[in-house]
C-alpha cells in the first residue's frame, strides 16, 4: 500500500505552484524531486493536496494571543480575558509558568501573576505551545514520537532567541519559529492516520518517517498558513533545512537549523532527522566565530538543563 505511486501527485504539484509565493517554489520543487526515492511522498501529497484536506486545529485563543502579544500598548487584562476561554490550556500554562526554565522560584496563583512573570510576548508563545502539545502533537499510534517532538520542539523554541541574541538577529519571533519548525510532522502523520481504515495497521514509525522527514518543512509551511501566522514565520519553517544551499538563507531559518542542530546534540533530538547543513557552515553564515559558538553552546546547555 505505501510503495504506489499516485498518478495525482503530478497534478497537485503543478497547480501547488500556482497557488504560492515565489518563495515556496523551491521548497515545492525539492520535496517533488524526492517522490520517486521514496514512494510514500506522492501518497502523502495527495493527502494534503486533496480538496477534503482539514489541517490539524490550533484553537482560535492561540492565535489571536499571538497576534495580540505583538501589538503595542498592550492592556494585560486583554489578555487574561483571552486566557480565561481556554481554563485546561490556561491551567497548562500556569503549571510551565512555574517551571525553572521560566524563574519558578515561588508559585503563581493567578494569570494575572503569570503574565507579569513571563511578561506579555511569552504569555502568548508559551499558550501556543500548550496548545500544541494538547491538540495537535498527538497521533493515534505515534504517541512515543509525539512526545518527542514535543520535546524537541519546546528545547528548539527555548535555546533559538538565545542563538538569534547572539548572531544579532532580530529575535522577537524566534521562539515561535522554533515551537512550530517541525509542526509539519505532526500534520503530516494526522494526515497519514486519518486516511487509514479502521481496519488497518497503522505502519510502524520507522518505516514512515524517511518520507515524513523529506516532506515535514512543506508541510509545515501549509498549517502555518492555514493557521495566519506571518509570512515571515511560514519561510522559517519551510527554509530551516538546507541553509547552506540557499543563495540568500534567511537569517532567522539559520537560527533554528542551529537551535536544531545543538538540541539533538545536547540529546533533546527527534527521531533520526539529520540536517545536510554543516553547524560549521551555519555559524559562517550567521557570522559566529568559535570563541562566540563555544560561549552560546554553553548558554544554551544550561537553559535546556532547566527543562530537564
Amino acid at each position: 500500500m505505501w510503495v504506489e505511486v499516485s498518478l495525482l501527485t503530478g497534478f497537485f504539484m503543478v497547480n501547488a505552484l500556482k497557488s504560492v509565493p515565489p518563495e515556496s517554489v523551491a521548497v515545492i520543487s525539492e520535496v517533488r524531486s524526492e517522490a520517486h526515492r521514496f514512494p510514500l511522498i506522492s501518497r502523502l501529497l495527495d493527502l494534503l493536496g486533496s480538496k477534503d484536506y482539514r489541517p490539524p486545529q490550533l484553537p482560535s485563543t492561540a492565535t489571536q494571543l499571538t497576534q495580540l502579544s505583538q501589538q503595542e500598548n498592550i492592556c494585560p487584562t486583554e489578555m487574561v480575558q483571552l486566557l480565561s476561554r481556554d481554563p485546561m490550556l490556561a491551567g497548562e500554562l500556569l503549571r510551565i509558568a512555574q517551571s525553572p526554565a521560566y524563574g519558578g522560584a515561588s508559585s503563581i496563583r493567578s494569570l494575572e501573576e503569570a503574565i507579569v512573570r513571563l511578561g506579555l510576548q511569552r504569555t502568548g508563545e508559551l499558550f501556543v505551545r500548550v496548545a500544541l502539545e494538547s491538540r495537535v502533537f498527538r497521533v493515534a499510534g505515534y504517541q512515543e514520537p509525539m512526545r518527542q517532538l514535543q520535546r524537541h520542539s519546546a528545547c528548539v523554541a527555548q535555546i533559538a532567541p538565545i542563538i538569534a541574541r547572539a548572531a544579532k538577529v532580530p529575535s522577537k519571533s524566534a521562539f515561535l519559529c522554533g515551537l512550530l519548525h517541525d509542526i509539519g510532522t505532526a500534520a503530516t502523520l494526522i494526515a497519514l492516520v486519518d486516511s487509514i481504515a479502521a481496519k488497518d495497521p497503522i505502519p510502524p514509525f520507522a518505516e514512515v518517517e524517511p518520507a515524513v522527514q523529506k516532506l515535514h518543512h512543506y508541510a509545515g509551511g501549509l498549517v502555518a498558513k492555514e493557521w495566519n501566522f506571518p509570512q515571515d514565520i511560514i519561510d522559517v519553517v519551510e527554509q530551516h533545512h538546507g541553509c547552506v544551499r540557499q543563495e540568500n538563507p534567511l537569517p532567522m531559518a539559520c537560527v533554528v537549523n542551529l537551535a536544531d542542530h545543538i538540541a539533538s546534540q545536547m540529546g533533546y533530538g527527534f527521531g533520526s532527522e539529520l540536517t545536510n547543513d554543516s553547524p560549521d557552515t551555519v555559524l559562517e553564515l550567521l557570522k559566529l566565530n568559535q570563541v562566540a559558538a563555544d560561549a552560546l553552546w554553553l548558554k544554551c546547555r544550561k537553559q535546556l538543563e532547566k527543562m530537564a
